[in-house]
């Protein structure tokens, strides 16, 4: 779901996945790694042009929330 909504979010914005330069992802747990690794190479499959990511467990994530991004695009 989160990266469905980070490309509803772009492409609202009249964008695509290649305008994205960095994504920062927390996890509630780092056992939901495994699970945003396999979405992150299905959004982003070249690995010559994916953005910069960073992970982070962060274990006060909003009640209910496993899993927290924000990205950075730039669009010209």
């Amino acid at each position: 779901m989160m990266f469905a909504n980070i490309r509803r979010i772009i492409e609202a914005a009249g964008g695509t996945t290649e305008n994205i330069l960095q994504v920062t992802v927390w996890l509630r747990d780092i056992s939901n790694r495994a699970h945003v690794n396999k979405e992150w190479v299905a959004m982003f499959p070249n690995p010559e042009s994916r953005p910069v990511r960073q992970t982070e467990v962060y274990g006060d994530l909003p009640e209910g929330r496993h899993v927290g991004c924000q990205f950075l695009a730039v669009l010209q």
